[in-house]
């Protein structure tokens, strides 16, 4: 008799262990498959283990998709029961949250979402949500003032805050005062998405910001940022600001660009490929560099080596040349060749800058000849603010098309004859 009552005991205490052991597996594997999609993970998870909190306020989450009513009144129970089991989960507070909210609960809704605040210890994803359902709840004050803090908690992420609140509506100027916070960093970031957003009066004054109030500290904005908010007027058509953007980084080493001028033409300064720069071309079998042997005067000469392999048309170097209406001018450079094959070699050539009344072009030099002047003559139409100048060479059509040899270009000039 002693030995069946051992023996029921021993049987008793094995399944006991067995179902400690077993059932938090069950619910996780379970769990797993909600994750994977399978929503009736969760219900069967919640079931085996009801008392832990995130299986109900899983299970809570797939009655709130449904919106019907007795599945609204489900996760209800289900998200008061995670939050009765673990009170101080931020994450059951934000889904009551978001349940109020969606069955017109405003003031109960603010309730949970400040509670879930208080709970959550600071973390960047409980603001975040939080910030998105007070907006959506039109509570637009306090849902940015979660964003702004979410932006000081990540910094890297400020973009996809400034995305949704545009998204949304908000206007640039109100992001700026209420948003974005003072700081260099952030106002450089601001910058780059409206300029990205091709929002340019809001750029404007986002990088009136970042000009002025990083001044105050000696940290204005870098010469990359000058930069590309220089190329951002200049893709707007505005050349006029993009041309004081320009003379305002560069005052610092006393140069200053005027219209109707090209900006380093002896090739002796840094190639920035933005703005009123030099932008160098590139294709397979050229190599284009600055020669410090071969020149005119001063320190370098742009010089392209053909290898024979490719027939390309490219802007060897090219820039941006803000002009005035109606003027006319004269653009002119030395080139100097060593074995340049094909009917089609180097020339200079001007067009206009998003304006398509203008093309001129110089003679086209090939073979093997030392420094010659060449010269275009032009006039700006009324619709004109600016050319491209290049130092090109075009494809060519013929049979023996690839090119071979050197070009050496240098003294490159240009004058307003009124």
């Amino acid at each position: 008799m002693k030995i069946n009552i051992v023996r029921g005991v021993l049987s008793f205490v094995s399944v006991l262990v067995l179902i400690i052991l077993v059932r938090p597996a069950v619910s996780e594997h379970y769990e797993s498959m909600f994750l994977k999609g399978k929503k009736d993970g969760a219900s069967i998870a919640a079931a085996v283990t009801s008392e832990n909190a995130g299986y109900n306020r899983a299970l809570g989450a797939v009655y709130l998709e449904k919106h019907g009513d007795s599945d609204l009144k489900k996760a209800e129970a289900l998200f008061k029961k995670s939050i009765s089991l673990e009170p101080l989960n931020a994450d059951s507070w934000l889904w009551l949250a978001r349940l109020y909210q969606w069955t017109g609960r405003q003031q109960q809704a603010d309730l949970a979402i400040k509670s879930a605040l208080a709970r959550s210890a600071g973390a960047p994803d409980i603001t975040w949500d939080a910030g998105v359902l007070l907006l959506q709840m039109n509570d637009t004050a306090a849902g940015v003032e979660q964003f702004r803090k979410y932006i000081l908690l990540k910094p890297a992420e400020q973009q996809k805050v400034y995305d949704i609140c545009m998204t949304l509506g908000l206007p640039p100027d109100y992001m700026q005062a209420n948003l974005v916070p003072a700081e260099r960093q952030y106002l450089r970031q601001w910058l780059y998405f409206l300029m990205d957003a091709g929002q340019q009066e809001a750029a404007g004054r986002a990088w009136d910001a970042l000009k002025n109030g990083g001044a105050a500290a000696g940290k204005g904005p870098s010469e990359r940022d000058y930069l590309k908010y220089c190329d951002f007027l200049i893709s707007k058509n505005d050349e006029t600001d993009a041309l004081a953007v320009w003379n305002e980084l560069f005052s610092r080493a006393n140069l200053v660009l005027k219209p109707g001028s090209i900006w380093d033409g002896d090739f002796g300064l840094p190639v920035t490929g933005k703005g009123f720069g030099w932008r160098i071309g590139n294709a397979p079998g050229v190599r284009i560099f600055l020669d410090g042997d071969i020149k005119m005067g001063g320190q370098y000469s742009l010089s392209a080596s053909f290898d024979g392999s490719s027939n390309p048309g490219i802007n060897l170097a090219s820039q941006i040349v803000p002009v005035e209406k109606g003027h006319k001018y004269e653009v002119s450079g030395y080139i100097k060749t060593s074995g340049i094959t094909t009917d089609n070699g180097i020339f200079l050539n001007v067009q206009g800058y998003n304006c398509a009344d203008l093309q001129a072009s110089s003679q086209t030099m090939t073979g093997t000849s030392y420094w010659q002047k060449q010269s275009v003559d032009f006039t700006v139409p009324a619709n004109c603010n600016a050319i491209l100048f290049s130092v090109r060479r075009n494809e060519s059509f013929k049979l023996d098309n690839k090119i071979k040899g050197d070009v050496w270009i240098d003294s490159i000039k240009m004058a307003d004859q009124g």
